[in-house]
């Protein structure tokens, strides 16, 4: 009979990447298990603002109409120019599959947060296994992401994970546009960049991006090999490249989500806070 074969090391760092994602959703199916289960629920903004714009947008999709005015708030308001609704963000759009008897369940809703933390730590998982850390260290990284405390304390302002947990996809493609050739990395970058837009925070957007572009340039620094004047020519023409780069894809993410920029910068000069 002929020899089984042996398991090559793809295979094998493939089945330890498998088990250390389900081994890091077993934890927050464990840490959430009263919020899945309906024995908690949802607070604060995200009860009192964010959910009943999810459920007008879901109940609205599902009824076959665009969700332009939101008639259940003082005299009505605007609504998809509301950037906090997060009209355009695609993983939303999966929630009118859920309603049930004109209503989006709390509990729906509920397993939409908790799915979003397993995607960010599934990003973070990647991005470190990148960065050729073990699948140890790489899980570590992950739970410890998920289980930060800006994670854990922002439950209550939704949209805020909604954005962040994009980020290490997006550290994720700059490291592997800057370190290898890869087809995906840039379209997959600018994907990313229009989720964490289309996500409905635009603070948290910015303060990511800051982050990104900060990497970005960092990882596009030559090494100090060369010496003196030559290092600096050489890194100030790659910094004037990557910066023509950088603001390239700025300029196709902000052209591609002009659906959604144009009208929330017109709602924002008419609100309290337009700063």
């Amino acid at each position: 009979m002929p020899e089984p074969r042996s398991q090559t090391p793809w295979t094998s760092r493939r089945a330890a990447d498998w088990c250390a994602i389900a081994l890091l959703a077993l934890l927050l199916v464990w840490f959430y298990r009263r919020f899945l289960m309906g024995s908690w629920y949802i607070w604060d903004d995200t009860l009192e603002q964010f959910y009943p714009g999810v459920n007008y947008f879901a109940r609205s999709i599902r009824a076959g109409r665009f969700p332009l005015w939101f008639p259940g708030v003082r005299d009505g308001m605007p609504f998809y120019s509301d950037i906090q609704m997060a009209v355009f963000y695609p993983p939303q759009w999966l929630l009118p599959l859920f309603v049930y008897k004109g209503r989006l369940p709390y509990l729906v809703y509920q397993w939409y947060i908790v799915f979003h933390y397993l995607l960010g730590g599934a990003f973070m998982y990647a991005y470190l296994r990148q960065l050729k850390l073990s699948a140890v260290g790489a899980l570590s990284g992950a739970i410890t992401f998920c289980f930060s405390s800006f994670m854990s304390l922002r439950i209550v302002n939704f949209v805020m994970i909604q954005v962040y947990v994009w980020l290490p996809l997006q550290l994720l493609c700059v490291d592997k546009l800057r370190s290898a050739r890869s087809r995906w990395a840039w379209p997959g970058l600018i994907g990313s960049l229009l989720l964490s837009l289309f996500a409905g925070h635009p603070q948290t957007t910015l303060y990511c991006w800051y982050l990104v572009i900060l990497y970005w340039l960092y990882r596009a620094c030559p090494g100090r090999t060369e010496a003196g004047e030559r290092w600096s020519r050489l890194a100030g023409l790659r910094a004037r490249a990557e910066m023509a780069k950088i603001a390239g894809s700025f300029v196709l993410v902000f052209g591609l989500s002009a659906i959604m920029v144009f009208p929330s910068v017109e709602n924002w000069s008419r609100t309290a806070r337009p700063h």
